[in-house]
Order: structure tokens, then sequence, then C-alpha cells
């Protein structure tokens, strides 16, 4: 695998992490919204992945984004 193609996984895994963190932040604006009375609640869009399913996400891209910086240390 070259330098450069490394580079570009490496980049597009960090936008990835970075909204799948956006998401969770999003679900939980979301459910703190429900939680207010409903006279005082924001119309906000309804979240369409689980928190579940985004926690399991993370650790996934972190690792990958860890084996491609070994990677591109040389080690």
């Amino acid at each position: 695998m070259t330098t450069t193609a490394i580079q570009a996984q490496h980049a597009h895994n960090l936008l990835r992490l970075a909204r799948v963190n956006a998401a969770l932040s999003a679900r939980d604006e979301y459910e703190a919204n429900q939680l207010l009375p409903p006279d005082r609640r924001r119309p906000l869009p309804r979240p369409k992945l689980t928190r579940a399913g985004l926690k399991e996400l993370q650790p996934m891209l972190v690792q990958r984004i860890g084996e491609l910086e070994e990677l591109f240390a040389g080690g």
C-alpha cells in the first residue's frame, strides 16, 4: 500500500469518526429535547441510527485509524 493510499484511508476514517461522533451528539440532543415539556421542545429530526450501532462503530474506526497510523509510521 502506498503512502498516499494510507493517508487517503486515514483521512477518510477520521472523517467517518467525526460523523459518528456528530451523530451521537445529535442523538443526545434529540433525547434531551424529548425530556422537555411538549411546549418547550424544538423541532429536531429523529436520529436515523441507533446509539448501539454508533457506539459499535466508534471503536472499530479508532482501531482502524491506529492500524493505519502504525502502517504509515512503518511499524
